[in-house]
């Protein structure tokens, strides 16, 4: 054997776990480490009520189309008012700039993927950048300077006048986000 002892125990975790059971035999239990330290996973010996899950999932589903909604039915006028002025960047051959934290930078990515490339049908790219992207600059800003600077710092080197900034944010609170925002009034982006 190429291994022996608890190394063939740990190189043999990476398939499964082999266990001795009371009588002496070989029992396999999937993705579970090997170790004094693991833990027991919440999904194996419990059964699930799938009934229950799919009675929460439904409620999810219901809660989000009601958020959705009420979102929708208070903001409608600021929606179509983005949405021109987005288009008005295009038309001028302006660059969409988006941004935010965690979920939010994912957003930004799929946002600027979605107009680089094509939405639907087959039409010329649009400039986008998610400013969530290159990490070489987000962990220079956020060593070299404070995380608040690193949405700024790349608005006012990549952005000009009629280029529009979009910021997500879930509490709308993050002060990277907001000092953006700022220097985007600043530079009437």
């Amino acid at each position: 054997p190429r291994f022996r002892g608890r190394k063939r125990r740990l190189a043999a975790g990476r398939a499964g776990r082999v266990r001795r059971s009371q009588r002496d035999k070989r029992t396999i239990l999937p993705n579970r480490p090997i170790g004094p330290r693991s833990k027991p996973c919440l999904f194996y010996n419990h059964s699930i009520d799938f009934s229950a899950v799919i009675e929460r999932v439904k409620q999810i589903a219901a809660e989000s189309v009601e958020t959705k909604r009420d979102f929708f039915e208070a903001n409608a006028e600021q929606v179509v008012r983005a949405a021109g002025m987005i288009i008005d960047t295009i038309k001028s051959d302006g660059k969409i700039l988006i941004f935010g934290n965690g979920g939010s930078a994912a957003d930004a990515q799929h946002i600027a993927a979605e107009l680089v490339n094509r939405l639907g049908y087959d039409r010329p790219p649009i400039a986008a950048i998610a400013l969530t992207t290159d990490t070489s600059i987000l962990t220079s800003v956020g060593n070299d300077s404070t995380f608040d600077e690193l949405f700024e710092r790349q608005l006012r080197a990549l952005g000009r006048a009629g280029d529009v900034a979009v910021a997500i944010s879930t509490s709308g609170n993050s002060p990277n986000v907001l000092r953006a925002v700022e220097a985007a009034r600043e530079l009437r982006i």
